[in-house]
């Protein structure tokens, strides 16, 4: 803005004005687009997120990078919109704009910032970490976070790291003090940096709910930190508040920061804060409003959403939904405690379902919605064979950081049966089994079983697909609901297109993109604020989009994915993983979308090398598949293996069907392999005619051996650190390693060779029976060395550091 005031630049200008690369900037369909210094500045340019290959502020060799070297690997990235259509926050635009102001200003970004902001203002106490001076650097702050439940050091300001980069989002360091000095020019409307009008253009909406720079709330302005630092501004009380918080757990300082607002709000004025309601974090809430106008299709005649705004001025748009006819309702999920601020829109303007009122958000139990997260690799740069590893990993995390142990089971139909007779002792049995959720679909076929389970308006034979049916959704949502009391999350899988089930879909004809878009817009609207949805499926063995037809078309399918995809991450709020299932093999799939960055996992439908016994019943031991999990895993995603075969029930002789034996061997090397699991039961996934529901299968204990692997991972080991090193056992064995933690999967009787050579200290050593899940205590080992063990037939060894006892009490307490 000091550039604006001179007339060096001017906001409008395109960026290429003075940063050609960005001439060639594309988005995902190739096109090119003009990028301008305004929509850098409200955070509106589609530019990347953070500027590419660097994790976080703190990565070691990402300091010695000037900004000039920087440019290029954000100039390459595609954009993520088109500019100026909507706004996501970007550290990697603020980088595009430092290094603008070196190339015109002609001098390095820090020292142009120091000379005509820093020293006008008086801002002593305030330095950019490559230039720090000894007397601030020994008073910067440490950096915290929490490590397996206690606080441990997570950065330290070092005065002899080699630093040249800037860091236009976050290399500055300052104290409460000078950032008060900061704030209070755009308070007062003057300043000895800023001229008055450049303040006023700086603190006004030029995007929604955005600034230059600045994140705007009822006439005020707030933005935060990279270490939990945040501050806002009040022009109406004149009350500047600023908390600073060494914490790198987010969800730690949204809470605090929320608290922190909530409390200042409410002892120095401003707007009332008087809640009209009290409701618990990260759980679904519903507004109803009605409405008695009478449109000719009220699921399409109206446009209604809500816009909320959390206690720390974050912005978020959600979509309503007609509930039924008369009846219009928003499903919201509040991440922040304290007081939020709710606004009801509809289009056309209609006063029945439009309102502005405050709720406060109290603290839950809950851990918020499921999210995908890289995370660095817990082990040594390299094996002892002298493979590399990886430096970071994707895993399932909670939105509070707490790990997600993956173990579904397919019920597609669950939710159309008797509930008080088979879905509630189902989900009773499951629960009490371990499993983290189950797989349904979103839509289900007109099959006699299910009469009046229809999701459109009218019926099959005469269907208005350009409506819904209250009772099915209804249903849909009691299911949700008796999910979540259980426990339980679900895996959504919202499109069916298999041809001979009495669905639209299958028939392009009448599921065009516009009802496809309809009925995902709905979805998501209704859905999305569950935190026990887990994430979206577009659809299983989506190669039969768009006919019914088991064939890949190239590139017809694999665009449809990748474009529905992108459509669900674009409409839901909450920002759920999405994925697809798919029937092809497992190189077809991840050849054509391993690398899809609009897929947040994988799945995979994928067998070993077993041996068929009877028509349909296969057995053996498994492998292979473990092998297959290990290879889509190199592509850096989560890989959940969706479908490995379904234990027999002893009668259906129907699709693939495996014996229990295979079922668990089968389960145990998806996971010591560092994948996924989805298991099924033939009586119980219940998806071809003829067949009796039966959660016990039965009789088979497949449910509850696989009950036993959960139960070992979840209170036995600290799974979430656990990486599959097959190298250090001998043949045919695999192995997890961990820190301080190895688990071992022997799949056969024999013995068992393990590497310890680089591990220190006293191993204790556990057996378990994976069959019925004892525990024998053995000998413990030593580290410095190899070990056999002897596994008598299919065998778990289990061995952990005796140190690390008061890491597993911790792990213990949250498992309970």
């Amino acid at each position: 803005m000091k550039l604006v005031e001179t007339g060096k630049l001017a906001l409008h200008d395109p960026v290429t004005k003075y940063l050609p690369e960005f001439g060639e900037q594309v988005d995902s369909n190739g096109r090119k687009h003009t990028i301008t210094i305004q929509q850098l500045l409200t955070h509106t340019s589609g530019i990347v997120e953070n500027p590419p290959h660097r994790r976080d502020i703190f990565s070691p060799g990402w300091h010695d990078r000037t900004l000039a070297e920087v440019l290029p690997s954000i100039a390459e990235a595609e954009l993520l919109f088109t500019p100026g259509t909507k706004g996501q926050y970007s550290n990697a635009a603020y980088y595009v704009l430092g290094r603008l102001i070196e190339v015109v200003a002609q001098e390095p970004y820090h020292r142009f910032v120091r000379r005509t902001l820093l020293a006008p203002l008086g801002m002593n106490d305030s330095a950019f970490a490559l230039e720090m001076p000894p007397q601030l650097a020994e008073r910067t702050a440490v950096v915290y976070r929490l490590k397996d439940g206690r606080r441990s050091e997570f950065h330290r300001f070092d005065p002899a790291q080699k630093m040249v980069n800037g860091m236009p989002d976050g290399g500055l360091y300052c104290t409460a003090r000078d950032l008060l000095k900061f704030y209070q020019q755009f308070i007062d409307g003057e300043s000895r940096a800023l001229r008055n009008e450049t303040i006023r253009a700086m603190l006004k909406e030029h995007a929604p709910n955005r600034g230059l720079g600045w994140s705007l709330r009822h006439g005020g302005f707030a933005h935060g930190g990279s270490s939990g630092a945040f501050a806002w501004g009040d022009p109406d009380s004149g009350v500047v508040g600023i908390v600073l918080v060494q914490d790198n757990d987010f969800a730690r300082i949204q809470t605090i920061r929320s608290e922190f607002v909530t409390a200042v709000r409410a002892a120095y004025g401003g707007k009332d804060v008087s809640p009209a309601a009290s409701v618990r974090a990260n759980e679904p809430w519903e507004l109803r409003l009605r409405n008695s106008s009478d449109y000719a299709n009220p699921y399409t005649d109206v446009a209604f959403w809500a816009n909320l705004e959390s206690p720390t001025g974050r912005q978020l748009k959600l979509p309503g939904f007609c509930e039924r006819p008369g009846v219009w309702m928003i499903r919201a999920s509040f991440d922040e405690p304290g007081i939020w601020w709710i606004h009801t829109v509809a289009e056309p303007h209609t006063p029945a379902l439009t309102s502005s009122f405050a709720l406060e958000v109290t603290r839950s139990a809950s851990k918020g919605m499921l999210r995908v997260t890289m995370v660095p690799n817990s082990l040594p740069s390299s094996s002892p064979s002298g493979i590399a590893l990886r430096t970071d990993r994707a895993v399932f995390q909670w939105a509070d950081g707490s790990p997600f142990f993956h173990a579904g089971d397919t019920a597609y139909s669950l939710l159309w049966l008797d509930r008080e007779t088979q879905v509630l002792p189902y989900l009773k049995r499951r629960a009490a089994q371990g499993f983290s959720h189950v797989r349904i679909q979103a839509s289900r076929s007109n099959d006699p079983r299910f009469s009046n389970r229809w999701p459109w308006g009218g019926t099959p034979e005469a269907a208005d697909l350009d409506r819904f049916n209250p009772e099915y959704f209804e249903r849909l949502d009691r299911f949700m609901h008796d999910l979540r009391q259980h426990g339980l999350g679900v895996e959504m899988i919202m499109e069916n297109y298999y041809s001979p089930i009495g669905l639209p879909m299958p028939d392009p004809k009448q599921w065009t993109r516009r009802r496809e878009e309809a009925w995902l817009r709905y979805l998501i609207a209704r859905y999305s604020a569950f935190d026990n949805l887990l994430y979206w499926t577009l659809a299983n063995e989506f190669e039969t989009y768009p006919d019914g037809t088991y064939r890949l078309d190239v590139p017809g399918d694999i665009q449809w994915a990748r474009q529905t995809a992108d459509l669900v991450k674009r409409l839901d709020p909450y920002l759920h993983p999405v994925t697809v299932h798919p029937y092809v093999t497992m190189m077809e799939y991840l050849v054509h979308l391993g690398n899809a960055p609009e897929l947040d996992l994988l799945i995979l439908q994928e067998h070993g090398r077993e041996r068929k016994v009877e028509a349909t019943v296969f057995d053996g031991t498994g492998d292979g598949l473990d092998e297959k999990v290990l290879a889509a895993r190199m592509l850096g995603k989560p890989i959940v293996v969706g479908e490995y075969g379904y234990e027999w029930d002893g009668m259906t002789k129907r699709g693939i069907n495996s014996t229990t034996n295979l079922l668990r061997r089968h389960t145990w090397r998806i996971v010591m392999a560092g994948g996924h699991f989805s298991a099924g039961f033939r009586s119980s996934v219940y998806n071809f005619p003829g067949m009796t529901f039966d959660p016990d299968n039965g009789g088979r204990p497949g449910g509850d051996q696989i009950a036993a692997l959960i139960r070992f991972f979840t209170k036995h080991t600290q799974f979430q650190f656990l990486e599959p090193r097959f190298e250090f056992v001998s043949t045919p064995n695999l192995c997890l390693r961990g820190k301080g933690e190895w688990v071992i999967y022997a799949p056969v009787a024999g013995s068992v060779t393990i590497n310890l050579e680089d591990e220190k200290g006293i191993f204790t050593v556990t057996r378990l029976d994976p069959v019925t899940g004892e525990y024998v205590d053995l000998d413990p080992v030593t580290g410095g060395r190899s070990h056999t063990l002897a596994a008598s037939d299919e065998t778990v060894f289990h061995l952990k550091t005796k140190q690390d006892s008061r890491r597993q009490k911790s792990l213990d307490a949250y498992a309970r």
